[in-house]
């Protein structure tokens, strides 16, 4: 897990196309001793968000909203994800 860990930082910083902090993803772990376990730390809303918020009046999407523009972001789940399992699963510190 320590390798994977950094790995995924690294590519984050020298290729960031196949790494990304600023998004969110899935570990599978399957370790030699038949542990298994996965992690999900896909992005999530902010605590701000509403069953609406893209809603107009009409009950229709408002011009793409949920897709583009600030109503369309999500918080990033990639650093959290990938500092539970190091402290779960890593041996270095």
């Amino acid at each position: 897990m320590d390798a994977a860990v950094a790995t995924a930082f690294a590519l984050a910083v020298v290729l960031p196309g196949a790494g990304n902090i600023g998004g969110g993803g899935f570990l599978v772990y399957h370790g030699e001793d038949g542990h298994a376990t996965t992690f999900d730390f896909r992005e999530k809303a902010p605590l701000a968000a509403t069953e609406r918020m893209y809603l107009g009046p009409d009950g229709n999407v408002i011009n793409n909203s949920n897709h583009f523009g600030p109503l369309a972001i999500g918080v990033p789940g990639t650093v959290a994800g990938l500092y539970k399992a190091h402290q779960e699963l890593g041996t270095l510190p």
